[in-house]
């Protein structure tokens, strides 16, 4: 298998086993699936941007057993972007040398909760659970609550619960352990509307997708207002009860 050294912001990292098929239907080596990650490095950094991450690995393979791992490991070099939380060291996701190393590490999806650590009093439960019942009141027979599958019937769950403080959902753009390669994708309500499969969106044409349609998560980071919840919040409070 051998090493194949990399240097990514100026940093020299060896690439164990760079020939080793991960995504043996698509015929994804390794060393392929990080040159995927930095040719979308910039998106996916501008999205989990200080936020604690939270790797998922798989050293068996992607149909093995999944390891999560937040704490920055002792075998990590000192220049992996860390923070200090609640006594413990914590990876961030704040330059493509971390996400190189993440990946040369063994993970092959990246999460992150909507909150960043530097924010820790964000009213993000109060405001979400606001947000979903106000969609379910306005539409009624497309959108649920319901957490239980099988009571939901055709309508949309709007799953508030995982907007919470410390809950965590991919990156954008981050690869999924799953067999054809497939990546998390944000897509527009024209497509959702045509229909479409996981399948359609993977480590294979992605790059291409970004290049014709923009980053369209970018209007939340990026592009994003720093709009003021006092309001909301001050409606909450009126209307408790």
């Amino acid at each position: 298998m051998g090493v194949e050294e990399v240097v990514v912001d100026g940093k020299r990292i060896a690439i164990t086993h760079p020939d080793l098929m991960i995504w043996e239907s698509q015929g994804i080596s390794k060393l392929d699936y990080i040159h995927y990650l930095v040719r979308v490095s910039g998106y996916m950094i501008q999205h989990a941007r200080d936020r604690l991450l939270m790797l998922w690995l798989y050293p068996h393979g992607i149909a093995g057993k999944r390891i999560e791992k937040r704490s920055v490991p002792a075998s990590a070099p000192e220049w992996v972007s860390r923070v200090y939380y609640k006594n413990k060291e914590r990876i961030l996701l704040n330059d493509t040398a971390t996400l190189v190393w993440a990946a040369n590490y063994g993970a092959l999806e990246f999460h992150v909760p909507f909150d960043r650590y530097d924010k820790t009093d964000f009213p993000m439960e109060m405001v979400t659970a606001f947000i979903a019942e106000y969609f379910r009141e306005q539409m009624p027979e497309q959108i649920t609550l319901e957490r239980v599958v099988s009571k939901r019937g055709s309508k949309l769950y709007f799953d508030y619960l995982q907007l919470w403080r410390g809950r965590t959902m991919p990156v954008v753009y981050s690869p999924r352990a799953r067999p054809h390669a497939t990546v998390a994708t944000p897509l527009t309500w024209p497509e959702l509307a045509e229909g479409i499969q996981p399948s359609d969106y993977t480590m294979l044409n992605i790059a291409g997708r970004i290049s014709e349609k923009g980053d369209l998560f970018q209007q939340l980071t990026a592009n994003k207002q720093n709009q003021s919840l006092h309001e909301i919040l001050a409606f909450i409070e009126r209307n408790k009860g």
